[in-house]
């Protein structure tokens, strides 16, 4: 009886703003990639939004206009090697505020999405790992001594393996096409059969696998042309399942 009185109270404390609100936060999912995380804020309906970055310690705030969650606000997991913590409330001009506490300093980046697939209204927060990027640099540094700052195409290196690219197509929040019968998304299909494929190459001599993506994240289109440029492979393999119902595949 005591919860439920409990739970009628925080109801009728948080109904008012539900009530003025336009938009509620639906869900928050979490993703984890190499170099980021990317926090993904499902919603009722488009809004309006900021985002920046505060240090000592490291934070990043969140600014959702005319907006509030729609329950409890969604746990998030802090073992993922920027966030430490989140909390929320009402900034001084009433907007839903959401602080994100880090571990380590990160450079936000964001932007909305509009309905697709099994998708609604999305807002994405992106947080960049300043260590990875810096580790990333130093990387593209090192390799490119000795051949000036821009390296351009030689003639081919007896003792190179000859290096295969094997992008894994969609990925995190991208579930990509998916299965009518048993739900199969397919992001699943593509990053096995890219593991496989990879499992091949490497098995075979004078050859070398590199993937793109070797986890349930997303990489945009760009990111993943830069990554086979980096590895400096010799092949870019894209995979894909696609749905096509009603007609023959063909092409």
């Amino acid at each position: 009886m005591r919860r439920l009185a409990r739970f009628v109270i925080a109801l009728l404390c948080v109904a008012p703003v539900l009530a003025q609100a336009a938009v509620t936060v639906q869900n928050l999912r979490q993703w984890r990639a190499p170099d980021h995380t990317r926090l993904v804020f499902d919603l009722s309906a488009p809004l309006e939004h900021r985002v920046f970055a505060l240090t000592d310690p490291h934070r990043v705030v969140i600014d959702l206009e005319n907006a509030a969650f729609a329950g409890a606000m969604p746990d998030l997991d802090f073992t993922d090697p920027l966030l430490a913590a989140m909390r929320s409330g009402r900034s001084d001009d009433d907007r839903l505020r959401i602080v994100l506490d880090l571990k380590a300093q990160a450079q936000p980046r964001s932007f909305v999405l509009g309905p697709a697939g099994e998708y609604g209204h999305r807002l994405v927060i992106d947080l960049l790992d300043s260590r990875a990027s810096h580790d990333e640099k130093k990387s593209e540094s090192d390799s490119s001594r000795g051949n000036g700052a821009t390296r351009r195409p030689g003639p081919a290196e007896p003792n190179k393996p000859f290096t295969v690219a094997i992008d894994a197509g969609h990925g995190g929040e991208d579930p990509g096409a998916i299965g009518r019968r048993y739900r199969t998304r397919e992001k699943d299909v593509t990053l096995g059969i890219a593991r496989e494929l990879a499992r091949r190459v490497n098995a075979s001599a004078g050859m070398r696998a590199v993937l793109i993506r070797d986890g349930d994240y997303y990489v945009g289109l760009r990111e993943r042309f830069r990554r086979a440029r980096q590895q400096r492979a010799d092949l870019f393999i894209s995979i894909h399942a696609d749905a096509l119902p009603g007609r023959p595949a063909s092409g």
